[in-house]
């Protein structure tokens, strides 16, 4: 029945259906809280992480160009970009003069007579070790050119001595271990010969070795390969964010 003008008590199922209705609403009220409030306040939160995230991009651009900055000042000849293959060729070409090190000592010791044994392979190790190593940190030296320190001069005299030593070392103990050989076919071989081989081989993977550090090492490539790892990163970092 429909409410007269002039009824003082309102009809009962007026506060039933207001009750309903308020019930309804405290319903939808308790379903945001529940599921929606919680993403204000993680959105608030991820916003923050966008505004840093943003800043460290920024921060990471400015020194990614100051990086490469300096290094065309001092490499105006080339690409501050390309600086990551050059370094992706160095360490590769690096990493074959280590491993021909193995077959090619290995091959001239046994046609000296050797049998390649144990021994061998912890010498041919060792020296192959010390030749990369020491070119690597020579050629970075050399690169840089003026020596205006004695802490830069001692790096270049000490990576450059200790591998020669090493190499006529271990030649002369290899000359005097065929020199003691009986075997009549390896007494027929000059001595001489073989020190001079095993020299002339490995100095000469050394200076291949050393040359190829210089060639990917000029002046700024640590810093442009640094900071633009780090750009690279804060990048990611922001897509990520972004797409959270």
């Amino acid at each position: 029945p429909l409410p007269e003008p002039g009824d003082v008590v309102a009809p009962w199922y007026l506060g039933a259906m207001k009750e309903h209705f308020d019930n309804i609403v405290r319903g939808i009220g308790g379903a945001y809280q529940e599921k929606d409030a919680p993403f204000h306040s993680q959105e608030a939160v991820l916003a923050k992480h966008l505004e840093a995230a943003r800043q460290e991009f920024d921060d990471a651009q400015v020194v990614y160009k100051k990086a490469c900055d300096y290094f065309e000042e001092h490499n105006p000849d080339l690409v501050p970009d390309t600086q990551p293959k050059r370094t992706l060729v160095y360490w590769t070409v690096s990493f074959g003069l280590f491993v021909l090190e193995f077959p090619m000592n290995f091959a001239a010791f046994q046609i000296f007579g050797d049998s390649a044994n144990l021994l061998t392979a912890i010498t041919t190790l060792m020296v192959a070790g010390i030749l990369i190593g020491s070119a690597h940190f020579m050629g970075i030296e050399w690169r840089r050119g003026q020596f205006t320190n004695r802490q830069s001069l001692s790096v270049f005299v000490s990576t450059l001595t200790m591998p020669v030593l090493a190499i006529l070392g271990v030649a002369a103990l290899r000359a005097l271990h065929f020199s003691q050989q009986t075997d009549q076919d390896v007494a027929k071989i000059p001595v001489y010969l073989l020190f001079t081989a095993f020299t002339v081989f490995n100095l000469g993977i050394y200076l291949i070795a050393a040359l190829l550090s210089r060639w990917a090492h000029p002046v700024g490539a640590e810093q442009v390969i640094i900071a633009r790892s780090r750009s690279r990163a804060t990048r990611k970092n922001l897509a990520k964010i972004k797409v959270a």
